[in-house]
């Protein structure tokens, strides 16, 4: 980053690399106020879901010094679609982690006393093979187990204790994301409000990834390069399609408007290492990318770091202990990005995958094992991978393809089409309770094709999958 005041009148070789030169808004100052007092700022989804891992009084905070700068703040299509399907799984293994450490505790407790019982032996055999078996009876009684739980018990306590009030003080439980109970994305949604990316058209996103995966990655040029060869070529290709779309914004910016892009990901695909005097900093190659594209500068600024800046420079009020939880508690940016619903139709999903996902769901029948078996159905097969993870239903990996896929939609929602049919037009009394939305038609021919047993679960998936993922906006059951 650099101030075109100071390299517009400079030879051309130091003007044209001068974000590999000069430090510009890392270290000056004035430089990088001048970027909190107007620049747009872009927020990865990374920051977004770390305020459901704070504490209640850290989020309050961080939210309000969001509020204070709202204006200003910007989403692309992608991160908000990370944003949204990624809460679901911070919130479960936040929960997981908390709920099993007191267990978790207690067992370690039982190893190391385990650990000792081996060492007893151990002197024990030694004495009898090598010294007086007298002494077999001295250590016998020097190292019990009722010794070591009445040393160890004062401190199994304590460690417990701490690690219930850790859990108790988070205020966030899975059930929040059942319809729009989720006040937290409420909050977030108004502060965003319009200020979002349109979603990106097939024929784009196809050219982004060739580009990425034949040109930008194997070339390492950043961002995501070494996400190269993780899962699907588009699950790889995550970073490079969030860069593009700040790029495509920043083209439709004023020429000379500034950005800042605020990010917990700083691995060396985002971030150039230390080395020869020079701190770890984000890749100038970017930089000069973003001044050539857009006529703009951007700061790239990691998550603690723009809590800290917006405090400094703005004057915003934020608790030292604030920042400080802003550093230690980030989500991984590595969520993986989601599959656009024209690509899932001519996409066959991983037999493994799938497999998976069929015996998770209890008492299927033959007409769901042809459904699951036939190239037509490839909508339904990805809505039961995606319904089975999203419930818990199966054992997930990191690297599962992620996307949007509902069965039902209320009347207006993204995505509707006129092939989908009203719900209360085919669906039997009591089948479903809101049947003034309308149905997918590839989950209806399914559904007509399945026994009595079969359509009652997969119409019970489809409604808890839709409340968690906020299809029903409050409506009300048909009666």
């Amino acid at each position: 980053m650099h101030d075109a005041n100071e390299t517009d009148g400079a030879a051309p070789l130091l003007r044209q690399f001068a974000a590999w030169i000069d430090r510009g808004a890392t270290s000056n100052e004035e430089v990088r106020r001048s970027y909190y007092a107007d620049a747009i700022i872009v927020p990865d989804a990374n920051v977004l879901l770390s305020l459901y891992q704070y504490t209640p009084a850290t989020r309050g905070d961080l939210l309000a010094a969001l509020g204070s700068i709202s204006a200003r703040l910007w989403l692309p299509h992608q991160v908000g679609l990370e944003f949204v399907r990624g809460r679901a799984g911070v919130i479960k293994r936040r929960n997981e982690e908390l709920s099993k450490a007191p267990g978790e505790i207690s067992r370690s407790f039982d190893a190391a006393w385990k650990q000792i019982d081996a060492a007893v032996n151990r002197v024990q055999s030694l004495i009898v093979r090598y010294s007086d078996p007298n002494g077999f009876n001295e250590t016998e009684s020097l190292v019990t187990r009722q010794q070591f739980e009445d040393a160890s018990a004062p401190w199994k306590t304590v460690l417990i204790e701490q690690a219930k009030k850790v859990r108790d003080e988070h205020d966030i439980d899975p059930n929040t994301l059942a319809g729009d109970a989720d006040e937290l994305l409420r909050t977030i949604a108004d502060l965003i409000s319009d200020r979002i990316g349109d979603p990106v058209d097939e024929a784009t996103l196809r050219r982004r990834v060739e580009r990425a995966i034949n040109f930008r990655y194997p070339n390492e040029i950043p961002p995501g390069f070494s996400d190269l060869g993780k899962g699907s070529e588009l699950l790889a290709a995550g970073d490079f399609l969030i860069w593009e779309e700040i790029v495509e914004h920043g083209q439709a910016l004023p020429r000379g408007s500034r950005v800042i892009f605020v990010s917990g990901d700083t691995k060396e695909d985002w971030y150039q290492p230390a080395g020869l005097g020079q701190k770890k900093r984000p890749w100038p190659y970017l930089l000069d990318e973003f001044r050539l594209r857009t006529g703009g500068d951007i700061l790239i600024v990691e998550t603690s770091q723009f809590y800290a800046d917006i405090k400094h420079y703005l004057g915003t009020d934020i608790a030292a202990s604030s920042i400080e939880e802003a550093n230690r508690a980030v989500v991984s940016a590595d969520e993986g990005i989601f599959l656009p619903t024209g690509v899932l139709a001519d996409l066959d999903p991983p037999d493994a995958l799938l497999a998976s996902a069929y015996l998770s769901v209890p008492q299927a029948g033959k007409a769901a094992i042809a459904a699951v078996r036939r190239g037509t159905d490839r909508y339904f097969q990805w809505w039961l991978i995606g319904v089975t993870k999203d419930l818990g239903l199966r054992e997930c990996s990191d690297d599962e393809p992620r996307f949007d896929l509902q069965a039902f939609l209320r009347p207006g929602a993204v995505g509707l089409s006129q092939d989908w049919i009203p719900a209360g037009s085919v669906l039997r009394m009591g089948e479903f309770p809101y049947l003034t939305m309308f149905i997918a038609p590839w989950f209806l021919s399914v559904l007509e094709l399945c026994s009595n047993a079969d359509r009652k679960i997969f119409l019970s998936l489809a409604h808890q999958h839709g409340r968690m993922t906020g299809f029903d906006s409050n409506e009300p059951p048909a009666p």
